[in-house]
C-alpha cells in the first residue's frame, strides 16, 4: 500500500504512505526496509536518523536485497569512512555482483583518490572496465574517459576519452 500512496498522483500521501512502509517494513519486507532505511538517511519525511538507518538496511541485507548492498556502503561514507572502509569496500563488491553501476563507479572512485584506501589508479581502470564488459552502463565509460583524458592508471590518450564519452553520451549518461 505505500507504494500506491508514493507513486499514484490520486492517492499521494506522504503520511499514509510512511505508515504502511513502516509496517511493511515491521513484517520484514527488504524492499521496504531499505527505502524506509533510505528516508532515515536522508531526513526524508522522518527525522534524520543513521543509526535506524544502518539497522534497516542491514535487515534488508540479511533478506538479500540487492539495493541494500549499494546504499549501506553509501551511508557508512557518511557516518565514517575511515572507520568503515571494509564493510564499503564488501559491500560495494556485492551489489558490483548484483550489476550495480553507481558501485562499481564509488569502488572505483575509492581507488582513483586514495580514500582510505592505498591510492591505485590501475585498479580504478580494472573496475571501470569489468563494468563495461560485465553491465555496459554509461557511467563507467564517463569514468574510464576521465582516467584517458588525465593520464590516470593508462597512458593519456585524448582520443580514447572522447571515444567514450561519446558512448556514455549515446547512452544517455
Amino acid at each position: 500500500l505505500y507504494l500506491i500512496y508514493r507513486d499514484y498522483p490520486e492517492y499521494i500521501n506522504s503520511s499514509l504512505s510512511l505508515k504502511y512502509l513502516t509496517l511493511s517494513s515491521e513484517m520484514g519486507f527488504a524492499d521496504a526496509q531499505t527505502d524506509l532505511a533510505y528516508l532515515y538517511h536522508y531526513g526524508i519525511n522522518v527525522p534524520k536518523d543513521l543509526q535506524k538507518s544502518r539497522e534497516l538496511y542491514e535487515l534488508a541485507k540479511a533478506s538479500g536485497n540487492e539495493l541494500s548492498f549499494f546504499n549501506l556502503a553509501v551511508l557508512l561514507e557518511d557516518i565514517d569512512r575511515k572507520k568503515y572502509i571494509k564493510e564499503i569496500i564488501e559491500n560495494y563488491e556485492q551489489a558490483i555482483k548484483f550489476g550495480d553501476a553507481q558501485a562499481y563507479y564509488n569502488l572505483s572512485y575509492l581507488y582513483s583518490n586514495g580514500l582510505e584506501v592505498k591510492k591505485n589508479d590501475r585498479k580504478s581502470v580494472n573496475i571501470l572496465k569489468d563494468c563495461i564488459k560485465n553491465i555496459d552502463e554509461a557511467i563507467c565509460y564517463d569514468g574510464l574517459a576521465w582516467h584517458y583524458s588525465n593520464a590516470k592508471g593508462v597512458r593519456q590518450n585524448d582520443e580514447e576519452a572522447v571515444r567514450l564519452l561519446k558512448i556514455a553520451i549515446q547512452k544517455k549518461y
